[in-house]
């Protein structure tokens, strides 16, 4: 296998509930990566970097997980950038 041509684009499926589907799908298409959806089926997405990857996957876990779940999260990353701004 020609490892050069391959494409460099992925189609992912995105399996979240109903209810949270179009909230990612409105802010995925606000960070301009493109994404398909239609009533009753998979959120569709295009992902071509390994930002936009983390960008899909910090977006659906916003919109799936609980603000408890989430507060440990968002702590570790003020952590990291505090830790950050006194290495400067």
């Amino acid at each position: 296998m020609d490892l050069n041509n391959l494409n460099s684009q992925v189609n992912e499926i995105i399996q979240i509930q109903c209810q949270d589907r179009w909230q990612v799908y409105h802010r995925l298409q606000e960070l301009e990566i493109a994404c398909w959806c239609s009533g009753y089926q998979p959120l569709r997405v295009q992902v071509t970097s390994a930002t936009k990857a983390i960008q899909v996957w910090s977006v659906a876990q916003h919109a799936t997980l609980s603000r408890h779940a989430l507060i440990p999260w968002l702590e570790a990353c003020w952590q990291v950038c505090s830790a950050s701004e006194t290495d400067v």
